[in-house]
C-alpha cells in the first residue's frame, strides 16, 4: 500500500481569529493513512475520512482548525502509511494579519510540442516560488526580523487550468469510445454510455496522479494550503464557448460532470459541491457554479467560477453574480470591514479587444491551438459585455461604500500584465475609485510567440469605456515600472506580502528576470 497523491494542503475557511486547513491523501489501499499535527502546544492526532474511492484510488480527507495566534505560526504535519512516512509543514498567519499569498496560473503545457520546448526546465517557475518560500521559513525558524516583513507564504491562489485535459478530445488510447463518437461525427443525440463513463473518470484520476506527482509542484501543494478555482483546460479547451448544440450534448454534458467531480476532489477536497469551503448562497438545484468568498479580517477573498454556469451567451448568469454581489454588501462597512478585496478572476476583467481585422488574422489565418474559443472566452466578446460592466461597476460601488481597495488577480493569457479599471471625476479619496488588476500566467505553459506579441503591444486598444455619463467607467491596460511594453511574454508567478501598514506589495516574479517587478497597493491613498 502507498500513496499515489498528496499530501495536498487546502485552505478551507477561516476568519479574523481561525483558520481551517484540510490535508487530502490519496492512496491504492483501503486502509487510511495516519495523520498527526503538532504545534508549540504540544501534537495531536487525526481520523480522516474517507470522501470518495474509484478503482483503486482511496481519497482520505482531513479538516484542521487552528486559532490563529498573536505571531505568525508554523505546524508541523506527518503522515504515515505502513512503513511509508511523509513529514511537512505550513503557516497560519497571525489574528487579524493579511495572509503572505502567491498566485499562479495556467500549471501545465497545452500540447507535448510545447512541453519538449522547456525540457529539464518545465517546472522553473515552482522551483523559484519554492525557494522564495524556503527563504521565508529559513528566516522565521532563526527569528530574523527580517521574517516579519516577508512571512511564509500563508497561501497559495491557482487561477485556473491547474491540469490539462484537452487530450480526452485527441487521440489516444485512455477514451477510446470517446475518439470513436468524435471520429464518426459527434452525434449530439449519442447517449453517454457506462464505457464512456468509466472511461472517462480514469482519464481524469490518471491526469491529476501525472501531472501532481511531479516533484515540484507536489512539494508546493504540500507545503501552502492552496485556494484553487479552474478554467476551460480543467475541464477541456473552450469549455463553455462552444457551440451550445454540441456544448449540451449528453456526451459533452458527461465529460463536464467527471471533470467537475475531480475538480471538487482533488482542488476543493470535496465529493459534493454543497461541501465545497466558502461556497457562496443560494446555488439552484443542480448548478455546477463553484464561487466562493471569506472575510478573513483586514482581507476579503474571493474566486468566481467563471465556467461552472458558462454558455456561448453568458460567463456566470445573474444569479450566480447576484450570489457574489449578495456576498459583497453582506460584508461589514464598520471596524469589522476588511481594507482589501482579492478577486480571483480566471480571465482578466480589463483586457484588450482585437480590432476586427486583427481578429480575423488570429482566428482565420493564424491560429493556433483553437483561438477562436479563446476569442469568445473573454470578457470583451460581445455576448459578455453586459455581465464585464455590470461587475466592474459593483466593484466599484462597493469600494467606494465599504472604503475597501479591491485588486484583481487573474491568468489564462499567458503573460504578465497590469491594468486598472476607474471612475473619471473628483473622488474624497482616489483610491476607492480605482481597481488594479494583476495578470499572471504562465507558471508553467509557454509564452505566446512573437506575432501574438505584437498584436497585443501593438494592434489592441489598451483602453476601455465601460460606461458612459458624466463620470465615466474606464480600463486602461498599464506597464510595470521599467517595462517598454504592457504586455510580458514570459513565465511568471504572483506574491501579494503584507506589511505593517496593511499595504499590499505585489511583485511579479519573471523567468529571466533576476529581481521581482513591484506594485504597491495602499488601502489608505
Amino acid at each position: 500500500m502507498k500513496i499515489i497523491a498528496g499530501p495536498l494542503l487546502k485552505f478551507a475557511g477561516g476568519t479574523a481569529t481561525e483558520w481551517d486547513v484540510s490535508i487530502l491523501v490519496v492512496t491504492n489501499s483501503e486502509h487510511p493513512p495516519q495523520i498527526q499535527s503538532q504545534q508549540h502546544s504540544g501534537s495531536e492526532e487525526h481520523d480522516p475520512t474517507l470522501i470518495y474511492q474509484f478503482q483503486k484510488a482511496w481519497f482520505w480527507k482531513t479538516s484542521l482548525r487552528f486559532e490563529r495566534p498573536p505571531e505568525q505560526a508554523q505546524i508541523q504535519y506527518r503522515v504515515t502509511l505502513g512503513n511509508r512516512k511523509y513529514e511537512g509543514d505550513f503557516f497560519i498567519p497571525a489574528t487579524g494579519q493579511i495572509p503572505a499569498m502567491a498566485y499562479g496560473s495556467c500549471a501545465g503545457f497545452h500540447s507535448l510540442k510545447e512541453a519538449q520546448k522547456f525540457r529539464g526546465r518545465q517546472n522553473e517557475r515552482w522551483s523559484n516560488m519554492l525557494q522564495q518560500h524556503n527563504d521565508f521559513s529559513a528566516a522565521y525558524a532563526t527569528g530574523s526580523a527580517h521574517s516579519a516583513e516577508t512571512p511564509p507564504f500563508h497561501l497559495l491562489m491557482m487561477g485556473g487550468d491547474q491540469v490539462y485535459a484537452d487530450q480526452i478530445l485527441e487521440e489516444n488510447k485512455e477514451t477510446s469510445s470517446i475518439q470513436r463518437w468524435i471520429e464518426s461525427g459527434q452525434n449530439t443525440t449519442r447517449k453517454f454510455t457506462d464505457l464512456m463513463e468509466i472511461q472517462v473518470e480514469r482519464f481524469y484520476l490518471n491526469l491529476y496522479l501525472r501531472r501532481w506527482s511531479q516533484p515540484e509542484p507536489s512539494r508546493a501543494y504540500s507545503r501552502i494550503p492552496s485556494l484553487m478555482m479552474w478554467d476551460d483546460h480543467d475541464i477541456f479547451d473552450g469549455w463553455g464557448s462552444h457551440d451550445p448544440e454540441l456544448q449540451q450534448c449528453p456526451v459533452y454534458q458527461g465529460i463536464f460532470e467527471i471533470a467537475a467531480k475531480y475538480f471538487r476532489l482533488f482542488q476543493h477536497h470535496s465529493a459534493s459541491l454543497d461541501e465545497v469551503p466558502g461556497l457562496l448562497p443560494q446555488p439552484r438545484p443542480g448548478d455546477q457554479n463553484h464561487s466562493v468568498g471569506f472575510h478573513l479580517g483586514a482581507l476579503a477573498l474571493a474566486a468566481l467560477d467563471l465556467r461552472g454556469s458558462r454558455s456561448s451567451d453568458q460567463v456566470m448568469g445573474r444569479h450566480n453574480m447576484d450570489r457574489f454581489l449578495n456576498w459583497l454588501d453582506c460584508l461589514p462597512a464598520d471596524a469589522e470591514a476588511p481594507k482589501h478585496l482579492i478577486l480571483m478572476l480566471s480571465l482578466p476583467l480589463m483586457y484588450p479587444a482585437f480590432p476586427d481585422a486583427a481578429e480575423f488574422l488570429l482566428e482565420h489565418v493564424w491560429n493556433p491551438g483553437g483561438l477562436h474559443d479563446d476569442l469568445r472566452d473573454h470578457w470583451t466578446s460581445p455576448p459578455h459585455r453586459d455581465e464585464q460592466v455590470r461587475l466592474a461597476e459593483r466593484l466599484l460601488k462597493f469600494s467606494r461604500e465599504k472604503q475597501c481597495r479591491v485588486t484583481i488577480v487573474s491568468g489564462d493569457v499567458h503573460v504578465a500584465a497590469t491594468g486598472v479599471i476607474r471612475r473619471t471625476g473628483p473622488a474624497p479619496n482616489p483610491c476607492f475609485n480605482l481597481i488594479t488588476q494583476l495578470v499572471s500566467s504562465a507558471i508553467v505553459n509557454s509564452p505566446p510567440v512573437g506575432l501574438m506579441v505584437h498584436f497585443l503591444n501593438r494592434l489592441t486598444d489598451h483602453q476601455l469605456t465601460f460606461s458612459s455619463g458624466a463620470h465615466p467607467v474606464v480600463g486602461q491596460m498599464t506597464r510595470f515600472m521599467g517595462a517598454t511594453s504592457p504586455f510580458i511574454a514570459r513565465r511568471n508567478w504572483l506574491s501579494l506580502q503584507p506589511d505593517s501598514q496593511d499595504r499590499l506589495w505585489a511583485k511579479i516574479h519573471i523567468e529571466g528576470d533576476p529581481y521581482p517587478r513591484t506594485k504597491v497597493i495602499d488601502h489608505r491613498t
